[in-house]
């Protein structure tokens, strides 16, 4: 049963029943709101891999001080590229606008793949990014995918059109498709769930 799991903020749609008890989760975008991660850790004993280079972030994992089963990676989720960021410790740090940037490593969705072995959750939030992860995956097998989509943030280069072919590409990989937004509202972010 598909319910939402964390903050107002911070949360998401999630199906319970399709995660393993000790499975990983890949978080990716994070900001300063852990709720999801620290619920899916709590509810089902999840091992939490975070992906986020941000300085907000790592100044959030640090105030946890009983934080358990949680790896932070400090890297951006991406093709492979080097990248930027911005520096600012804001929510939102994306490697597409025009603010003071950071260089900092980057990691594909491959080599994640290939490094966390029994994965039930991918998550993205990460401003823009999610279009050259997914745009470069030749196939995915992990249970649930969940992806805030950016087409309507300031300068991110993609668009509505860029989403739908992601879900095309998603759907072709054998996902259901789950909007739990409307993608032509304007005033939140489009979020899809992806189940196998």
């Amino acid at each position: 049963m598909i319910q939402w799991i964390g903050s107002k903020y911070g949360g998401w749609h999630i199906d319970l029943d399709k995660i393993p008890a000790g499975s990983t989760v890949i978080s990716a975008g994070l900001g300063n709101d852990i709720s999801f991660d620290e619920a899916l850790i709590k509810i089902k004993k999840c091992n939490v891999i975070g992906i986020d280079p941000t300085n907000l972030t790592k100044k959030t994992i640090d105030k946890k001080q009983s934080l358990r089963n949680f790896i932070l990676i400090r890297k951006a989720l991406y093709t492979g590229e080097r990248t930027s960021v911005t520096t600012a410790d804001t929510n939102g740090a994306s490697i597409f606008d025009g603010k003071q940037k950071t260089a900092v490593e980057s990691i594909t969705l491959h080599e994640v793949i290939n490094t966390y072995t029994d994965i039930s959750v991918l998550k993205m939030n990460i401003e823009g990014a999610e279009y050259g992860v997914l745009l470069n995956v030749d196939k995915l097998l992990i249970p649930q995918v969940l992806v805030r989509f950016h087409h309507r943030k300031e300068n991110v280069p993609f668009n509505y059109q860029d989403t739908m072919d992601c879900i095309t590409k998603m759907q072709g990989f054998g996902y259901r498709f789950l909007p739990q937004s409307d993608p032509k509202n304007k005033k939140v972010d489009y979020e899809v769930l992806f189940t196998l």
